[in-house]
Order: structure tokens, then C-alpha cells, then sequence
């Protein structure tokens, strides 16, 4: 990949000092420059200043300007987005950022723009965000990569992907991630689990996508196990403490769906997906939810397709005259089922909303629980 460095300059007259990288010593005036010679060779660089910068600093550098405005008002803000999003090209490169001798508050501008580049250029691989701490009088400066920070930000992605919709799949990618690089840098303590657990969420993740009801309580089971193991929850801590943080609601979660019934474990699974707004896949859990519970109340097996059919066979001659609560449960659920999983299509002058419908599921799956526990049906 090409290897590109952004950095940025402000309006001063910069002292020479001995920047430490990785235990290297450059002496220069800039930061930039020393860090160009650390990751040498380095194929484009971007300073990025405004037109008082101190661009007189930079005789013999090799460099393109970009030039963007003070920063005074919000409207510059939004300016200075949009010439670094036209005038720095990314793709397919290797992303170094110096943030250094950023001016006022640019460098949180900055950082707010390298969060954006990940997903305008999902070819680009930022690898390096650095800050030199100088201090006048000191005859060394460290300069410290606060790339980790950024990936703080994708924890807290996945960390919402989960929390609102229950998507597992970013923070497995992470899990994962951390137990290659384990691996990769050859660290004397390595994970042994991590990399089987980050297998698990994924299946867990594929299963809740595609709907696979009948495995999702055994590969909940899997997890909940792994999770009870505390060497694995010493690697998480060790490795992914972001993600340790999550173990109590990912164990919660898996939870969920253990019943002592499978009709439970059924409605349970209706319930979560109302609850992630997976409204079309809520509607599809709860019919079969009826047909679970039918075939467990009269002792056949609930995975058997032959008597599943015959329950649902019942159901639907039953439902045509039948006042009895369940058969009129059925009929809702029925209509409803079929009018999402035909995407609406087979409805005339159909005034349904994304809310109503929202508010239809809850209050089936209320009324399936009442029927369910034998409650009176209202």
C-alpha cells in the first residue's frame, strides 16, 4: 500500500529538539519531519495549515499544502471538512497523522476527521496518529501514537451495535482482531479462547439474522458456557478490556433464550426481536411461537415438520368459526405474518405506518404470553 502522512502546522517559530519515536532519536524543528524519516520511505505528505502558517519552516521538504481556513466560525469548520475530504487522497494507502503542531482546536477537528475517513475510504488503514509533547526546555520530546484511542471509538460502535440492535458481529470482528495481533506480535502471554469465542458470537450473530430459531438456545448455551469459564474471562480483561465491560449483558442476552419450555425460548426470541426493532422477523418468530406451543401442550415434538403441519392445518380450520382466544390470536398473527413477509405488496389501500405495525407485535406478543400461561385472554 502506498504510505501517505498527514500533518498539520500552525503559526510559530518551532524549537529543535530530539523527538523520541519507538526508542529513536530525530532532532528537528518539526515533528512531522521526524516522523518522515522514522516511517521512511513515505510517498505522499499533506501538511495541512492555514495561509499564516509557518510554511516558511519548510524550505527542502517535500510536501503538498492544503490550505484551509482559520477555524473562527462553524461554517469554516464545515469548509476545512470538505477541502481535506476533496484534497487528500487516501485510497488504498497507509495513513500516518502528526497532530503536533496543530493550531487551537483543530486537532479535535482533526481527529473527528480521521473518524470519518474510516468510512468515506474503507480502503484506506490508518496506522499512526501521533503528538509530540514538547515542552520548551526539555532537550527531548516523546512522541505518542494515540491510535488506540481511535479504535476506543470502534469499540464503542460495536458496543452500540449491540446494545441497540443486538448485532454481535463488529464486536466479534474486535475480539478476533485482538487475539491475531496477540499472535502476530509474538507477545510472551497469548490468548487461547479468545479466537474459538469470537467464532460463537459470529454463529450467534448469522443465527439472529437469519431467523434460525431452532439453534439459537443450544449456540446461546455455548456461549453462556464459555462465558462462565474464567480463563476466558481473564484473556477478555487482559486483551479486550472494552469489551469485558459488555460481559454482563452479553451473558444476560444469551440468557434470554434458556427456558424451561421451547415455546418460552420461542416467544422469548419474538420479544427480542420487537425489542431491536427486527419488526418483519418478530412477526415470523411469533407464528411459529403458536404452533410451539400447540405441539408441546398436547406432547408431540415441536420440530417435527409433519406435526407442525398438522397443528397448523388445525389451526387454520379452527380459526374460521372458533371465538376461543388462541384462534382468534392465530388470525391476527396470520394476517400480520403475511402481510410483511409478502413486503405489503398483497394489501389495497393499506394505511399501515412503521409505528402502527411496531405497536401491533407488541401487543400480539402480549396477548400470545396471556393465552400462553393460561391467564384470561382480554
Amino acid at each position: 500500500m502506498t504510505r501517505i502522512l498527514v500533518a498539520f502546522l500552525g503559526k510559530a517559530q518551532y524549537s529543535e529538539t530530539m523527538y523520541q519515536i519507538d526508542d529513536k532519536g530525530y532532532k528537528e524543528s518539526l515533528a512531522f519531519k521526524a516522523i518522515s524519516s522514522h516511517h521512511d520511505p513515505i510517498e505522499r505528505t499533506y501538511i495541512v495549515g492555514t495561509s499564516e502558517s509557518s510554511w516558511d519552516l519548510l524550505t527542502g521538504f517535500v510536501y503538498e499544502p492544503v490550505i484551509i481556513p482559520y477555524g473562527r466560525t462553524a461554517e469554516e469548520f464545515w469548509e476545512t471538512f470538505d477541502i481535506l475530504a476533496q484534497t487528500i487522497d487516501a485510497a488504498d494507502s497507509e495513513v500516518i497523522f502528526d497532530f503536533t503542531h496543530g493550531f487551537r482546536v483543530l486537532p479535535l477537528f482533526a481527529i473527528i476527521y480521521v473518524r470519518f475517513l474510516r468510512y468515506w475510504e474503507p480502503s484506506a488503514r490508518l496506522t499512526h496518529i501521533y503528538y509530540g509533547s514538547f515542552e520548551r526546555g526539555q532537550t527531548e520530546t516523546p512522541v505518542v501514537d494515540l491510535a488506540p484511542f481511535i479504535d476506543l471509538l470502534d469499540w464503542i460502535d460495536a458496543a452500540n451495535a449491540f446494545i441497540e440492535h443486538g448485532e454481535l458481529e463488529a464486536l466479534a470482528r474486535k475480539v478476533k482482531a485482538a487475539s491475531d495481533s496477540a499472535y502476530r506480535e509474538n507477545r510472551t502471554e497469548k490468548p487461547g479462547l479468545m479466537g474459538a469465542f469470537s467464532k460463537k458470537l459470529v454463529n450467534m450473530s448469522e443465527i439472529l439474522r437469519l431467523t434460525y430459531t431452532p439453534m439459537l438456545s443450544q449456540e446461546c448455551a455455548d456461549v453462556t458456557r464459555m462465558l462462565s469459564d474464567p480463563n476466558l474471562t481473564t484473556e477478555l480483561k487482559t486483551f479486550v478490556k472494552p469489551f469485558s465491560m459488555l460481559l454482563g449483558r452479553l451473558s444476560d442476552t444469551a440468557g434470554l433464550f434458556q427456558k424451561p419450555t421451547t415455546w418460552e425460548s420461542h416467544l422469548e426470541v419474538a420479544k427480542w426481536y420487537y425489542r431491536n426493532k427486527r419488526f418483519t422477523q418478530a412477526f415470523l418468530v411469533l407464528r411459529e411461537s403458536i404452533i410451539t406451543y400447540l405441539c408441546e401442550n398436547n406432547g408431540c415434538d415441536p420440530y417435527s415438520l409433519d406435526e407442525r403441519e398438522r397443528v397448523t392445518d388445525h389451526l387454520n380450520e379452527a380459526s374460521r368459526s372458533s371465538s376461543e382466544p388462541i384462534h382468534r390470536l392465530w388470525n391476527k398473527v396470520r394476517e400480520a405474518r403475511n402481510n410483511v413477509g409478502h413486503a405489503f405488496m398483497k394489501q389495497k389501500n393499506d394505511e399501515s405506518t412503521p409505528a402502527k405495525v411496531a405497536g401491533k407485535i407488541e401487543g400480539l406478543i402480549a396477548n400470545a404470553e396471556t393465552i400462553f400461561r393460561g391467564t384470561k385472554y382480554d
